[in-house]
């Protein structure tokens, strides 16, 4: 499923959820993070879609808190990408207006939701946020009611290799197009010297 062409852009390392393994939420934690000016996302975009990319993803941190995702998703979507990936750890998918709003703005949107354990205990551990893991089902069957492109993607690391099996339960249960596993990491996003590689 992935181009052979993909243009990423992040909008920002802020982030709401804790992940062990990101350094978007060590960033935010420790402010360091902070927002990308509108400007400079519009011209990425721009300078992608004249080069021909047909494909845009949207990611952070998590972009559907930046003061910007609304202005960058209008523009990417005026820009006629056939597609473009929303890359979200689900915060915001427990609103069914908020959906609707990105679905009537971005009609060629497909959602890629970052799942960090296969069930509620794993995935609320990996993210540090009790919770998260009951809004992403939420959203799953929502956008399953609207007959969305649904991707996911987990990060593999010490704390959530052991709820595999139960990733692939759960991609069954909803219309899934692509189970994603990214970076698998011994354990969290620490220094990595050789020694601890090995």
């Amino acid at each position: 499923m992935e181009p052979d062409q993909r243009f990423e852009i992040q909008l920002s390392h802020v982030c709401n959820n804790r992940c062990v393994f990101c350094v978007s939420g060590q960033m935010t934690e420790l402010r360091r993070a902070g927002p990308t000016a509108l400007d400079k996302v519009i011209g990425e975009l721009d300078w992608a879609a004249a080069k021909g990319i047909t494909k845009a993803t949207i990611m952070g941190g998590e972009p559907t808190i930046q003061r910007i995702f609304w202005d960058v998703m209008a523009h990417a979507a005026s820009l006629g990408f056939e597609q473009i990936f929303l890359f979200t750890n689900g915060v915001r998918l427990t609103k069914k207006a908020f959906i609707d709003r990105v679905i009537d703005l971005v009609p060629q949107i497909t959602w890629r939701i970052s799942i960090q354990g296969g069930n509620e205990a794993t995935h609320d551990f990996t993210t540090k946020k009790v919770g998260s893991f009951a809004k992403i089902r939420a959203g799953l069957a929502y956008l399953t009611e609207r007959e969305q492109r649904i991707t996911v993607n987990m990060c593999v690391v010490e704390q959530n290799y052991r709820s595999l099996p139960d990733l692939a339960r759960l991609a069954q249960t909803y219309p899934i197009q692509q189970v994603h596993l990214d970076m698998v990491r011994p354990r969290d996003s620490g220094e990595r010297t050789e020694d601890y590689l090995d």
